[in-house]
């Protein structure tokens, strides 16, 4: 379950920095060489704001993304059972182990955007354990991460038939 004391992460605000965002460039170098990144007045309103009013907002959130991961599972079982859904918790971001593709999941990555117009994370960004999965984020319409997941199934069955055939 999101965290309610960051409202920056649990309810998606973001600029906390937004007070200097129409600033000229000149002004907005300066105050990111100094460093001056700390939240504004409307940063630290927004936050009240959200603690005060949108608990509910928040619940309505977390129920469509819990549907949303349902819905990638039940997707990926069906469709694509090579592939894995990881078991988790107080996330929007959806870990697909791709153990099958090793070595070449990050090619794989590369072929989805590419070919597919599908961008997922590499899990190799997060350090060696991370190497055999992808990333994908579930927190969209529900639409719109079925038609990822379609682009991902097609996107695998074309690259183990280009790519792997001969494995």
């Amino acid at each position: 379950m999101p965290d309610y004391r960051l409202p920056v992460l649990s309810l998606r605000m973001r600029g906390y920095a937004i007070g200097y965002g129409a600033a000229s460039i000149r002004m907005r170098s300066r105050n990111q060489t100094d460093e001056v990144a700390e939240p504004n007045v409307f940063a630290c309103e927004a936050s009240i704001a959200a603690w005060i009013e949108g608990k509910d907002w928040l619940k309505d959130l977390n129920h469509y993304i819990s549907a949303n991961k349902k819905t990638a599972q039940h997707d990926l079982k069906t469709q694509l059972p090579e592939l894995h859904a990881v078991e988790s918790q107080a996330t929007y971001l959806l870990w697909i182990d791709c153990h099958v593709l090793h070595p070449f999941v990050d090619q794989f990555c590369d072929y989805l955007h590419k070919e597919h117009g599908l961008l997922v994370s590499k899990g190799s960004a997060y350090g060696k354990s991370g190497e055999d999965f992808i990333r994908i984020n579930i927190a969209c319409p529900n639409a719109l991460m079925r038609t990822g997941l379609k682009r991902l199934s097609k996107g695998y069955c074309a690259f183990t038939k280009q790519f792997l055939e001969c494995r």
